[in-house]
């Protein structure tokens, strides 16, 4: 959606995009982005606190 809005919006004011491209993220992107946003289990040690 958000490249259909850059697209429209370069079209009706005739900028040229030049090396703008849209890729779908590979599985090791999506792995690497998901294991990243999670914060590391507590410990046994943390919990039974």
């Amino acid at each position: 959606m958000a490249a259909q809005r850059i697209t429209t919006w370069a079209v009706d004011n005739d900028v040229d995009l030049g090396h703008f491209s849209v890729n779908q993220p590979t599985l090791e992107d999506i792995y690497l982005e998901l294991t990243n946003s999670v914060e590391p289990a507590q410990t046994a040690e943390e919990v039974l606190r």
